[in-house]
């Protein structure tokens, strides 16, 4: 009995399987098959929509050349005074540039006097007649035309002076070139049909030539209809197509588009005959596993499965116990070596998520969620947290000079360095390439920079790689909750423009200040604005005289760049030249203005005013290798000498100890251009690196001239200077002289040259000839 009862429970469940699986199977058939063909009558439709999106894209822009030719000056003239070669010519260079099939000129009489194709000036009526009276209604019209026997599509607009005089009309041939453009555009066989009074004759089609006739034949004999998709034998093969009209004058026009019913069924045949073997051999291993599994089955694999619906929730502690030594245990072992593996993996791809690869540090993600929850616990015990925002200086010239390996190795070591000093609490995240984040719980910003003195102690101690020792200086940028903010975009934000301050005024260490956001907002602006100005010709070059101090005879000029911002106002240059240099922009401003200078001295040079052109240099020109080269350019271009161009640094950039700037130095002396120490007398110079340099000039600084008086600590200082600087073999200009008796001082120092207000005010480069004009020693920079 009870045999029996199980042979019919397995009767039961293969028959049941059966039906289930021969109902699925021509279910599945009939849907996929209805699909399919549901999706091609989708896909013809859409495709007849792209076709006249395109033919109405088309027709704009062969409107827009025909009423660009029609206002065109001359050729209204050549068709008002009957000009026809003139008016020929017009046409096919018009038609040319859009690659028009046919432009043709007809007068007010509907004689077309000039078409393109066939190129005739010989008058003869024009097909269309219908076409000009739309276009006289509409003052212009666009439509399809049989012409030839060929589709076309025509545009025809007035010509007036000022009243018409004439009609231009320029059309495309719907052509086979067209016909595969669609077909590329929607997958489909495309064709164009043109019919005259014996009914279509000719197509413009992707078909192939025979199937292009039988196509012309189901055409006439009225096989395709414009009242949707349709069935049609084309000479044995079917195809499913969707008919457009056209609306045309001199003959009917039909877009047909067309697939294969056999390409289109493909897909469904081969999925037809894999989900019957399918079913079949289920069927089969349904009947078989249904035997064995009955008993033996059913309990391990519901195990499995509730296995599987845990590891689907994310739920790795349980493990399958099956304690089965066939198949069944094997396959329980490796869901429990899956289910272990798929949790490492997960923890890895979480850890990576959230982890800088190059210092395992957490990123800027997980830094910005650790202190989102630092604020949430800080906000319910009423404490605080710190925020420091650490910048490396000038790592990027590591990269440059030793690679980027070296580089890896360096941050590696910064980020050991920057947990060894941090509590197991604290978080250290690496947040860009030299930029990095500490967060301090239950610290105060007073504390946040006791911290900071001591990470950038650890930070300032020598690293060595392999053979190579690097000293590292950094910046930190702190801000606070709740005094700062209380949202962690607000902290991240205000402890960045911490940071900016910090290098800004060239401290090691700064603590957010009220009120600087605004001024933030202000730098966001100038840095998107600074390289539209730069393109758009938005800053202006003025040019300040230089005078030589023996007979006040003016001998050059130093360039000075003034920024006139439509939203801000006037600018000052130190504001928006470190915005440059922190955009990246800076390089391309100096070529900017050396251009700019170079070509005006030239023009000086030309009128008769042999002047010398002074450029301040950025530090960061001195990474430019380029420079040399484009700058040696821009002088054989303005065929300007190049010891005419003076190259100005601040004392801090020249003796700047970088192999790359005095290489850089070396090659612009190579080319013959002079360098200047700007502001000398400020900076942290020693004779022996002045000494080294290849420079020809140094400026004394406007603070030791500015209240120069006889027996002064600013006299000796300013004696010496011209003193060394004599020595040195330099000339010496002093800057910012704004009275005779200053004037009179540095000329009895020896100075050899000054330039101030005294003397004039920087001036715009077309102001530059009438000053030296009214200078009283001007007359002698003339040459016969």
């Amino acid at each position: 009995m009870a045999r029996s009862y199980l042979t019919k429970l397995l009767l039961f469940m293969v028959c049941l399987v059966a039906a289930v699986q021969f109902a699925s199977y021509f279910a599945t058939r009939k849907a996929t098959r209805d699909a399919i063909l549901g999706r091609v009558h989708q896909e013809l439709t859409v495709a007849a929509e792209v076709l006249e999106e395109l033919l109405r894209g088309r027709a704009t822009r062969l409107m827009n050349t025909v009423t660009v030719l029609a206002g065109d000056f001359a050729f209204k003239k050549a068709v008002a005074t009957g000009d026809a070669p003139t008016v020929l010519s017009a046409l096919v260079n018009h038609s040319k540039r859009v690659q028009a099939d046919v432009a043709m000129v007809v007068n007010l009489q509907g004689q077309t006097i000039a078409r393109t194709r066939p190129s005739s000036i010989a008058p003869r009526p024009f097909a269309f007649s219908k076409l000009l009276k739309e276009a006289q209604k509409n003052g212009r019209a666009v439509a399809t035309v049989v012409l030839n026997g060929r589709p076309y599509q025509m545009a025809v607009t007035p010509v007036n002076a000022p009243l018409p005089i004439a009609w231009v009309s320029m059309g495309f041939r719907l052509n086979p070139a067209l016909a595969s453009e669609i077909r590329e555009l929607t997958g489909l066989q495309v064709s164009f049909a043109s019919a005259g009074d014996g009914g279509y004759g000719y197509a413009a089609t992707t078909l192939d030539t025979q199937t292009r006739d039988n196509l012309l034949t189901a055409l006439n004999t009225g096989d395709l209809s414009t009242t949707g998709v349709a069935r049609v034998d084309l000479g044995g093969s079917v195809y499913l197509a969707l008919m457009r009209r056209l609306a045309s004058y001199g003959g009917d026009i039909a877009v047909i588009l067309q697939k294969p019913r056999k390409q289109i069924l493909a897909p469904f045949y081969e999925l037809n005959r894999r989900f019957l073997w399918i079913t079949l051999v289920s069927l089969l291993l349904a009947s078989l596993v249904a035997i064995v599994l009955v008993r033996r089955v059913a309990r391990p694999v519901e195990q499995l499965a509730s296995a599987a619906r845990r590891i689907g929730r994310g739920e790795y502690e349980a493990t399958v116990r099956i304690a089965n030594k066939d198949e069944l245990g094997e396959l329980a072992h490796a869901f429990n070596a899956m289910q272990t593996a798929i949790a490492e993996r997960e923890r890895r791809i979480r850890h990576q998520a959230y982890h800088d690869r190059l210092t395992d540090l957490p990123n800027r993600e997980l830094a910005h969620d650790r202190l989102g929850q630092a604020i949430a616990r800080a906000r319910r015990e009423v404490g605080q947290v710190t925020v420091l925002m650490i910048d490396l200086n000038r790592f990027k010239e590591i990269n440059d000079s030793f690679g980027r390996e070296v580089g890896d190795r360096a941050l590696q070591e910064v980020a050991i360095r920057l947990r060894g000093c941090l509590r197991e609490s604290d978080t250290v995240a690496r947040l860009g390439a030299d930029e990095f984040l500490v967060l301090l719980e239950s610290t105060n910003v007073g504390q946040g920079c006791t911290i900071a003195v001591k990470l950038l102690a650890s930070l300032g101690e020598t690293i060595a790689i392999g053979e190579i020792q690097l000293n590292l200086d950094a910046v930190v940028g702190l801000s606070e909750y709740p005094d700062h903010g209380e949202q962690a975009e607000q902290l991240l934000r205000r402890a960045d423009i911490a940071l900016t301050d910090a290098k800004a005024q060239n401290r090691r260490i700064t603590i957010y200040q009220s009120g600087r956001d605004e001024e933030h907002l202000r730098h966001i602006k100038l840095l998107r604005d600074l390289r539209v100005a730069i393109e758009h010709g938005e800053l202006q070059l003025m040019y300040q005289p230089k005078v030589a101090m023996s007979d006040r005879r003016p001998v050059g000029v130093e360039a000075l760049v003034r920024w006139e911002h439509p939203e801000l106002g006037p600018l000052q240059p130190g504001e928006f030249i470190s915005v440059a240099e922190q955009a990246g922009t800076v390089t391309q401003l100096t070529h900017w203005i050396l251009e700019s200078a170079i070509a005006q001295c030239s023009e000086w040079r030309q009128r008769g005013f042999d002047l010398s052109a002074s450029v301040n240099l950025s530090p960061v020109d001195l990474l430019d290798q380029g420079l040399p080269a484009r700058l040696e350019e821009m002088l054989n271009r303005h065929r300007m000498p190049a010891h005419k161009v003076c190259l100005e640094l601040t004392e801090g950039t020249a003796m700047r100890d970088t192999r790359n700037g005095l290489e850089l130095l070396k090659k612009f002396k190579t080319l013959g251009v002079r360098l200047s120490i700007d502001d000398f007398g400020t900076g942290y110079s020693s004779l022996a690196q002045l000494k080294h340099l290849p420079v020809d000039e140094l400026k004394i600084d406007r603070s030791f001239t500015a209240e120069l008086t006889e027996g002064s600590n600013a006299a000796a200082i300013v004696r010496s200077i011209i003193e060394i600087g004599h020595q040195l073999g330099l000339e010496v200009t002093a800057e910012g002289i704004e009275s005779e008796a200053i004037w009179r001082l540095l000329k009895k120092y020896r100075c050899d040259t000054a330039q101030g207000f005294y003397f004039s005010r920087a001036l715009p480069g077309d102001e530059i000839p009438y000053w030296l004009n009214q200078h009283d020693a001007g007359q002698t920079l003339k040459q016969a």
